[in-house]
């Protein structure tokens, strides 16, 4: 991705420089990537930041191929879904998705809507971490403070969207992923206790019992209480 006002290589706010997920190119390269893990042993390809960059200067990016096509966002991540799918037959694939990709269908400006990951992927992986949503949300002056209500409001709309989709198609061959959200186990808009992660864990079951969760902590400093119930000591 490129900066029209320099002419060099466009840098979001953290000086990440991003590909284009619209290229081909970008496309293939991946794919060789996760074939290549999945020859080594891995069971499962994760793909993280599957989607068209949002912080930065926007004033300025200019995409090679994007900028080149008159694909909407969501059209050109949706096929580069398909393109994945078509081309890595029997390898488990996931993708995560922002939190608000569950509830909203815009696309959030960077291309991600939550239908056309579930046609393509064996797992949806929604990253529903409460301090990732903006103040106000649902009406909650601090999301970060309402972990069960927040990630219960986000799952319970998720699985919604999903049984849609299953029933659209009733007992046809059609198989969609399985939701898996990311849940949060670190300290930001609240110092995460113990009680407010099992609280997030509480609300993936009351959506449906038979979810998986994944907690995410940056420095892999989990909360051992939160676990307690779940792991033996």
């Amino acid at each position: 991705v490129k900066d029209s006002a320099t002419g060099g290589v466009w840098k979001d706010r953290k000086g990440i420089s991003w590909t284009d997920p619209a290229s081909r190119d970008v496309w293939d390269y991946n794919i060789a990537i996760a074939r290549d893990a999945a020859s080594r042993g891995f069971d499962e390809i994760n793909f993280d930041y599957i989607r068209f960059p949002s912080d930065g200067d926007m004033s300025v990016i200019l995409y090679p191929f994007f900028s080149a096509s008159t694909t909407l966002k969501t059209t050109a991540m949706a096929e580069f879904f398909e393109y994945l799918n078509n081309n890595l037959n029997g390898v488990k694939t996931s993708a995560d998705l922002f939190g608000l990709s569950t509830v909203n269908y815009d696309g959030l400006g960077i291309g991600q809507v939550v239908e056309d990951a579930y046609k393509h992927f064996d797992y949806i992986a929604p990253m529903v971490y409460p301090s990732h949503y903006a103040n106000g949300f649902q009406g909650y002056q601090n999301p970060a403070l309402y972990p069960y209500e927040v990630v219960s409001y986000s799952m319970e709309t998720a699985v919604a969207r999903l049984n849609v989709l299953r029933n659209a198609t009733g007992a046809g061959p059609v198989v969609y992923a399985e939701l898996r959200p990311w849940l949060q186990d670190f300290d930001l808009g609240a110092d995460y206790t113990a009680d407010m992660v099992r609280a997030q864990i509480k609300a993936v079951n009351d959506a449906d019992p038979a979810l998986g969760w994944m907690l995410w902590d940056p420095r892999n400093n989990y909360t051992r209480g939160a676990l307690a119930p779940h792991i033996s000591e």
